[in-house]
């Protein structure tokens, strides 16, 4: 895990988790959050959990001005919303973290919606019992889904996923799709 320094009292933690027993089966996750000081977030009931689309990343998607060249340094939701007191937890989805030198695929052979909900849900899983340790609660978390070919995709399959778990098991409480095409009649976006 790491801690980067964002702007003001605002920082990134960063962690990554292994999720199956191949080499590239781990994901990795964010928590954006305001400090009381350093290593010692603020208390807040408010969190949400964010899931990028395709192409980017979790810092791509939600820390545009942090990470990139170019813009304001606070210039991101994630910053945004850690700066009104919000708990911002969000994901790096497994195909993410392959190597970009990476040549045989055979390893993803069982990827897939399923693969990606499954992580989610670890994600979402590790957010709530950390905050629960901290002294935030462990309530049910408000998911962000970036549209763009895969947050929004995955978002609702989660949601699916969840309504066939009793109540005490589900992590999501709300989802918020962002640029995501639920129906449409350009024949190019059906059918990708």
């Amino acid at each position: 895990w790491a801690r980067h320094p964002l702007v003001n009292n605002i920082v990134r933690y960063s962690y990554t988790l292994r999720v199956g027993p191949g080499e590239y089966d781990k994901v990795r996750l964010h928590r954006v959050v305001k400090e009381i000081k350093p290593y010692r977030p603020i208390r807040t009931r408010k969190a949400v959990f964010a899931l990028h689309g395709v192409p980017g990343n979790f810092n791509q998607w939600f820390l545009v001005g942090a990470v990139g060249p170019s813009g304001p340094p606070n210039h991101g939701m994630a910053i945004y919303l850690a700066e009104n007191d919000v708990d911002v937890w969000g994901i790096d989805q497994a195909y993410y973290l392959v190597p970009p030198e990476t040549t045989d695929f055979s390893f993803m052979a069982n990827w897939g919606i399923q693969f990606d909900v499954d992580n989610l849900r670890t994600g979402m899983a590790v957010a709530r019992k950390t905050r629960q340790f901290t002294g935030n609660g462990c309530g049910q978390m408000t998911l962000i889904g970036l549209g763009h070919n895969g947050g929004g995709v995955t978002g609702y399959a989660a949601l699916n996923h969840e309504t066939q778990l009793p109540r005490h098991s589900r992590h999501i409480g709300a989802f918020i799709p962002i640029a995501g095409i639920f129906k449409t009649d350009n024949r190019d976006w059906r059918d990708y």
